[in-house]
């Protein structure tokens, strides 16, 4: 009777503690939703009010408003590089004849170039032609026009040709090297005379050995021959060091004479028309056997001008051998047998050879 009232008790004590078990649980479960969890809630985007039917009106007009900037971008470089390319261009000129007299009422034909833009957008490039004319003292301007370049068409006047040695293209942007105007010197462009009959010129070419002990060769610039008593005369000298290696180089230098004339040697950018002073009798081409820019030839182009006043232009050219006997030497060119400063050799003029 005793053992069955105590299994009783033992039976109800587990299942109070069971049931407490479970309660226990339950808490527990709920407060960390394992069980019964909340739904989460969905959300939903408001509506729209009634006065716009965009439901995103400001991404909507960033948008619309993305392909005007991109477009107004590309206007404004397109006109940026408009307006660096074309930029004012301003000229001052001079037109004189072969005596340095300014002429009058020349034609000047002249064409700028400059960049537009097509009705598609693009940039493209055209030539506008203009035309103006010399005043009393020969002189022209240019103030009013745009572009990058200026390029001189013709030069027309009657009885008169322009020289092929002048300058005619100019570069006012987009370029290594830009034009700058001064209006205290103006380009001047030589316009030569043959109304009456074309200009007559005698040219010359000889070529010669000359001896390195300075034995004069003279050469008459007039009729191109050598003879012994001629104006013209070149002498040669060279100094050998003895058991000096050929690379080490030698001394040696020409002298050149012009009896009763002069010589004037030309610059690189000079044009074809001598000057009327500054010559000297004679001239002398040496080279040092330590100089840095050491050579066994040379090239040289001068002006002449001869005792009867006529006026020339010769190009001298020499080769100095170590392991041979004498000099190479050319010298060619031509005179103006008018007595004019004139040199350019146009296609209106007559060449009389030797």
């Amino acid at each position: 009777m005793t053992q069955n009232r105590y299994r009783r008790k033992f039976y109800l004590v587990g299942i109070v503690a069971f049931i407490f078990f479970i309660i226990v649980l339950l808490t527990y479960g709920v407060k960390r939703k394992i069980l019964f969890p909340k739904s989460e809630a969905i959300y939903t985007p408001p509506r729209p009010s009634s006065q716009s039917s965009d439901p995103t009106p400001l991404d909507n007009k960033a948008r619309d408003r993305a392909p005007l900037n991109k477009a107004t971008n590309e206007t404004n470089q397109i006109d940026k590089l408009v307006k660096d390319f074309n930029v004012p261009i301003i000229f001052w000129g001079k037109v004189v004849d072969q005596n340095q007299r300014p002429l009058v009422g020349v034609k000047v034909s002249y064409s700028v170039r400059l960049m537009t833009i097509s009705p598609a957008k693009f940039p493209e490039y055209r030539s506008d032609f203009y035309e103006t004319f010399t005043d009393n003292e020969g002189f022209f301007s240019i103030t009013d026009k745009q572009g990058d370049s200026l390029n001189i068409e013709k030069l027309d006047m009657k009885g008169y040709q322009l020289s092929s040695r002048a300058e005619r293209s100019f570069a006012y942007a987009q370029s290594p090297v830009i034009f700058k105007p001064y209006s205290q010197y103006p380009i001047e462009f030589l316009m030569v005379n043959i109304q009456n009959k074309p200009l007559k010129f005698k040219r010359f070419n000889v070529r010669m050995r000359m001896p390195f002990d300075e034995t004069p060769v003279a050469i008459n610039p007039t009729t191109g021959g050598r003879a012994a008593n001629a104006p013209l005369k070149f002498s040669c000298l060279r100094e050998l060091k003895s058991g000096a290696a050929s690379k080490e180089g030698f001394a040696w230098k020409c002298n050149l004479i012009l009896e009763g004339g002069g010589l004037l040697e030309m610059q690189p950018s000079a044009i074809y028309e001598a000057p009327d002073k500054g010559y000297e009798s004679q001239r002398t081409f040496e080279m040092k056997a330590d100089d840095s820019k050491w050579s066994d030839t040379l090239r040289r182009e001068l002006y002449f001008k001869t005792a009867e006043n006529l006026y020339g232009r010769l190009i001298v050219e020499i080769v100095m051998r170590e392991d041979e006997p004498d000099a190479f030497v050319s010298v060619s060119g031509f005179l103006n047998l008018h007595g004019l400063r004139d040199l350019d050799l146009g296609s209106s003029y007559h060449i009389i050879d030797r």
